[in-house]
């Protein structure tokens, strides 16, 4: 006989604890899993994370299914040996990816071969760009968190890609055409980073300010960070070639003390991916538009290596893309300052004993620059002549060369640089290195012309103040030549006193040349560091005015490079920076 028992059907029995099992979801998982919440099927767990719970019936409409992770796109899950490598002859891997080759089939004119058909040059078309669906939560939460995919208003973006077209464009054409671009941007297909990049460099124009409202530098270095995000990882943008004209203009732009070096980078940056797509070779399916990339990719290192105190990264002799014929004179201008520009670096690599070009004679502005050109792109083409003439006389030891046809084409670049401002209103960093080269020049030549190159002095530290609202570097500049100046000023008015006072100094000629360093003015330490002759200004009559440095040369000598972040002679500058390698 079976006894059936009845539970009770009374409070007590109805409050009493049971023993809750765990849902197969946090089984899994290794959590613990919770009661329900009130009015809840689901355990607290599953309801938190919004999943489906094995606690409740699978049939039942009302509850959401486990989201499936996303399925990331095929060219994600591509694995990394199917792109196309360029294997060079040196590696002996190369012998057996030609073993069955025909002789004739082989040129021995070329460098290497492919491990698999090269790339295409021409980007592939894209959809309107937003975030990716595969790409990790916590990166897509700070691209969120930043705007990285937010533009300025379309009315914004069309003036400052005007801009850009009218002064940069016709001396570095890192885009396509015009045309090209502007229809990529009508459709919402153009690169969210480049686009960007783009915006970035047309903002340090001078008449950008009108349409942006922030501070130009500001804005600047906002959209710098969000393409610097956006480029992390390699989820927004996989194309080598938009990533090569993206890094080329990122190398345009320079913000605080470790601007220079972060600039270097992205052109680095820039040159290595466009040795990997075999840009700097000439090959048929290149078209003219990608070798003109190159070519600026190779005028832009020749002008860091001045502006940052580097070596020169691209030599001429690995390079099989001809040089262009055509391309507009503005930029077949750049790249002949550019050459003229790489001659004149030999001056600063270490063991070098001239201190002059020695080539006769030197070109004229006339001969390189020529007329009719807008006045922004002859204004930059003009500063950066006047900058290679600067740079092609360094000063050395106590003799300044005041005679010299190389210090007085030196001197005649320094006035005629200034003669430019205030209509100079160029987007280029050759712009505050112009002026500052000239700052420079005046500087070493005050023992010889005091009064006159006082007031240059003066007028060239209001220029780069001028300019402060553009170029971190430019404000700097400025303050240092402030400051040098107040330092002269003291001294030969303390010199003034003491001969009044019947006193005559007597100290050793090496205790006389050295002064207490500038005090802290706002002013980094490490910057006095890398312009000694303004920190430590000397007397134009003893021995340490002679020897006074030259900062426009001296700069790389020393190991800094233009207001870069390496301040010790071992971090930059082609004594310390690459040595023999430029």
């Amino acid at each position: 006989m079976t006894t059936v028992v009845f539970a009770a059907n009374n409070d007590s029995y109805r409050r009493r604890r049971r023993a809750h099992r765990a849902c197969e979801q946090c089984k899994r998982r290794r959590r613990r899993c919770e009661p329900p919440f009130e009015n809840h099927d689901r355990c607290a767990g599953c309801t938190r994370d919004s999943i489906a719970c094995s606690l409740v019936p699978a049939s039942n409409p009302n509850l959401p299914l486990s989201p499936a992770p996303p399925t990331p796109p095929a060219d994600v899950l591509e694995p990394p040996n199917s792109c196309p490598r360029f294997v060079g002859d040196l590696n002996p891997e190369s012998v057996f990816l030609t073993s069955s080759a025909a002789p004739q089939q082989r040129d021995l004119s070329s460098c290497g071969v492919w491990a698999s058909p090269p790339p295409p040059i021409q980007p592939p078309s894209r959809p309107p760009q937003k975030i990716p669906q595969h790409m990790p939560r916590a990166y897509a939460a700070y691209l969120e968190s930043i705007d990285a995919f937010s533009l300025p208003i379309l009315r914004i973006r069309e003036a400052l890609l005007s801009i850009y077209f009218a002064s940069v464009h016709p001396l570095l054409p890192v885009l396509p055409d015009e045309s090209v671009f502007r229809a990529e941007h009508a459709k919402s297909t153009v690169s969210v980073p480049l686009l960007h990049a783009v915006l970035l460099v047309a903002a340090r124009h001078a008449s950008a300010a009108r349409f942006l409202a922030v501070p130009q530098r500001r804005f600047a270095d906002t959209t710098a960070q969000k393409v610097d995000a956006l480029l992390h990882g390699g989820w927004v943008e996989k194309d080598r070639v938009t990533l090569v004209r993206i890094h080329a203009l990122l190398a345009l732009h320079s913000e605080g003390p470790g601007g220079n070096e972060n600039a270097s980078l992205h052109l680095s940056t820039a040159v290595h991916h466009a040795y990997s797509i075999g840009l700097h070779l000439a090959r048929a399916d290149i078209g003219a538009a990608e070798q003109r990339l190159w070519w600026c990719l190779w005028a832009l290192d020749a002008l860091q290596a001045s502006l940052c105190g580097r070596p020169v990264g691209v030599r001429r002799e690995d390079v099989s893309v001809p040089w262009p014929e055509a391309g507009g004179d503005a930029f077949m201008t750049f790249l002949n300052l550019a050459a003229m520009l790489t001659d004149v670096i030999a001056l600063y690599r270490p063991g070098n004993t001239r201190k002059e070009w020695a080539e006769n004679p030197w070109p004229s502005l006339s001969e390189v620059v020529p007329v009719g050109l807008p006045k922004d792109i002859s204004d930059t083409l003009a500063l950066f002549y006047h900058a290679v003439c600067i740079l092609s006389h360094r000063t050395a030891g106590t003799s300044g060369g005041e005679g010299e046809a190389s210090f007085i084409r030196r001197m005649n670049s320094a006035h005629a640089v200034l003669d430019l401002f205030p209509d100079a209103k160029a987007t280029l960093p050759i712009v505050p290195y112009s002026v500052s080269l000239a700052l420079s020049a005046f500087f070493s030549a005050l023992r010889c012309y005091c009064d006159e190159q006082h007031q240059h002095l003066v007028r060239s530290c209001e220029i780069l103040e001028d300019l402060g609202s553009l170029w971190w570097f430019a404000g700097a500049m400025a303050r240092m030549g402030r400051q040098a100046l107040e330092r002269v000023v003291v001294k030969e008015a303390a010199g003034v006193l003491r001969c009044l006072g019947g006193e005559e100094e007597q100290k050793p000629e090496h205790q006389r040349a050295l002064v207490d360093p500038v005090e802290d003015a706002g002013v980094e330490a490490w910057f006095l560091q890398l312009f000694p002759d303004l920190a430590f200004p000397a007397s134009f009559g003893d021995a340490a005015g002679d020897g006074m440095w030259d900062f426009g040369g001296g700069l790389l000598a020393a190991g800094g490079g233009f207001a870069g972040a390496a301040f010790t002679s071992a971090a930059g500058g082609f004594a310390g920076g690459g040595g023999g390698g430029v």
